[in-house]
């Protein structure tokens, strides 16, 4: 196979996965090598100015020609984001990808692309900008926040209903863009594989909460999952399992018919073993409280703002533990959004202890007490 990785996300990049025959990276003037990767992911979860001048000096004592790429695209960072505006680069992307599939021969291709069309900050395109917001609120900056300020200063509700509408504005261009990619490749993919999916979804106000900082609800965690299959494998509609994303790297080994071992924790979508649960872990949120207290020095970080474990069973209850022992029980069958906690609801006491024993048994396996990073005070 050709691989070709594509990425408009600065954490995303050719030198996380090895193995591209060719990784384009939409964000940045010049390609990442180690030295840059690590400066990248360091600025990025660390706030304080003066550890990242540290940072800089001691990997241009290192590595210069590296460092001052990196300085370089920060600068270009600055003046054209994709956090600030995606559209140019998911434009570009598609353009990319007209190139890449109208050139290919007849190797067998794995393409993989990362769009950051519907992250914050939102700036719909003038296409579709007013689609679903123009009776919500007057003044566009409204998509030029951040998010932090909501937990230092609650935003009223007509505001978070104008920042959904952006976001629902911003899916919709994707949407299209998507169609245009395949309608672009017809000819290419009759026989493909085509997976379209996301790694999060967005709060915007649900459980007293935005973006996707400090929780893993359900807002969060339950995101779209298409796939189209080759032709031969005769597989359409709905399949409503339970999966997590990362079962995708098994489900496209069995259909490549590949040699390669799968993980344990990774299900193939073709195996006739279904999921019996599946697991969220929040781990680290330190950064995030960080970012908080430099905004406001007197910043108190709330009780929920902890790591955090759920695991959702086959027959669609979830539970969720803090690391603080804190538990949140839902029955998804009928409160896919977690609106009524069931941990002292009587009735479901002997479904709460088989719950509550399930997630300490899968915590202990996975780790997560040694994992998860005690919260700053």
């Amino acid at each position: 196979y050709k691989t070709i990785g594509i990425s408009n996300n600065l954490l995303i990049n050719g030198q996380f996965v090895k193995g591209w025959d060719k990784f384009f990276e939409m964000d940045k003037l010049f390609q990442s090598n180690k030295t840059m990767a690590e400066l990248n992911t360091f600025f990025h979860f660390s706030s304080n100015k003066q550890n990242k001048y540290k940072k800089i000096l001691t990997a241009f004592k290192n590595d210069p020609i590296s460092t001052v790429k990196f300085i370089s695209n920060q600068l270009y960072n600055r003046k054209f984001n994709v956090l600030e505006n995606a559209t140019p680069f998911t434009l570009r992307t598609l353009k990319l990808f007209n190139h890449l599939i109208n050139s290919l021969k007849t190797t067998p291709l794995f393409l993989f692309i990362n769009l950051m069309q519907t992250h914050d900050k939102y700036h719909p395109p003038e296409s579709v900008k007013g689609k679903f917001s123009k009776k919500l609120y007057k003044n566009r900056e409204i998509g030029y926040y951040t998010s932090y300020d909501y937990y230092l200063q609650k935003w009223d509700n007509q505001y978070l209903n104008g920042l959904c509408s952006l976001y629902d504005e911003e899916i919709v261009f994707l949407d299209s863009v998507i169609k245009r990619i395949l309608d672009g490749s017809k000819q290419k993919i009759n026989n493909a594989i085509l997976i379209i999916s996301s790694d999060h979804g967005e709060l915007f106000g649900e459980h007293g909460q935005v973006n996707h900082f400090f929780t893993i609800y359900n807002e969060l965690l339950h995101v779209p999952l298409l796939i189209k299959w080759p032709d031969d494998f005769k597989i359409k509609g709905e399949i409503a399992n339970l999966v997590q994303l990362h079962d995708l790297f098994s489900t496209i080994l069995d259909i490549t018919n590949s040699p390669f071992p799968k993980p344990k924790s990774s299900k193939s979508f073709l195996s006739t073993e279904k999921r019996k649960f599946a697991i969220s872990q929040l781990l680290d949120i330190n950064y995030k409280i960080e970012a908080l207290k430099n905004r406001n020095p007197d910043f108190t970080p709330k009780e929920f703002m902890q790591p955090m474990m759920s695991v959702i069973t086959d027959d669609f209850w979830k539970i969720t533990k803090r690391l603080d022992g804190h538990i949140e029980i839902y029955n998804l069958n009928n409160d896919l959004y977690e609106t009524t906690d069931l941990t002292e609801d009587r009735r479901y006491t002997k479904r709460v202890n088989e719950l509550t024993s399930l997630i300490d048994l899968l915590g202990k396996i996975t780790g997560f007490d040694k994992a998860a990073v005690k919260p700053l005070g």
